[in-house]
């Protein structure tokens, strides 16, 4: 099983099986000889439920139904590609903290908040963020960025983009420098809609591709 490199698991997932998840990808737990080569991980028909063993021998690597637990595939040397669950209602801190090759994720339609280095240091190029989503804890994105190009972050709805809570400016996935796109749009004018009367602390930090911004009477807070 360290010889695949491409692999979709359907079904129901516990601790045990991240535990051989994480040594496929090349988790930092074990040593690079020990290391398989799996590199695109296909999730989107499996399911995460409790029970197992700790998947990195933590206190906290216990499986949580519905939920990408802290630390659970970070710091894979391996991994480029991963479709997740389609019913995770969140993704905890330091998930995929460090896995410097994933470039593009996207987070299904149920997921509501990104824990504290969700995505820390990943160097990520584009990230699709949906409707669904509350709340994003600090540093959720520190250096997860590619520092060059910055990354361009897609959003069906721009109010929903608005309610989102970002608690520090690396909450936000536009902070080192990236591009906002609506419905694959790339947003250079916005108008902020007549239902959106606060604009949250950090929601547009370090996007540099909007010039013109439209808002009414409505709004009373910034």
């Amino acid at each position: 099983y360290l010889n695949i490199t491409s692999l979709k698991v359907i079904g129901f997932i516990n601790g045990d099986d991240v535990y051989y998840l994480r040594k496929m990808l090349g988790c930092r737990d074990f040593s690079a000889e020990n290391w398989g080569c799996l590199r695109k991980l296909d999730l989107s028909e499996a399911s995460i439920v409790e029970g197992g063993e700790s998947y990195d021998g933590s206190y906290y690597g216990y499986t949580t139904n519905n939920i990408i637990g802290s630390s659970m595939f970070d710091y894979s040397e391996n991994l480029q590609e991963i479709q997740l669950p389609q019913n995770i209602t969140a993704i905890e801190g330091h998930a995929f903290c460090g896995c410097k090759n994933l470039k593009d994720i996207v987070l299904p339609d149920s997921v509501t908040s990104l824990g504290n280095w969700a995505f820390g240091n990943c160097h990520l190029s584009s990230i699709t963020i949906p409707r669904s989503l509350t709340s994003i804890s600090q540093a959720a994105f520190c250096y997860g960025t590619d520092s060059n190009v910055g990354t361009a972050v897609h959003i069906k709805d721009l109010e929903a983009w608005l309610n989102i809570d970002f608690e520090w400016y690396h909450s936000n996935p536009l902070a080192n420098g990236g591009k906002l796109y609506l419905n694959g749009d790339e947003l250079t004018e916005l108008t902020i809609p007549e239902s959106v009367t606060e604009i949250n602390n950090f929601a547009f930090y370090g996007c540099d591709n909007i010039v013109k911004v439209i808002m009414g009477e409505w709004v009373t807070l910034i």
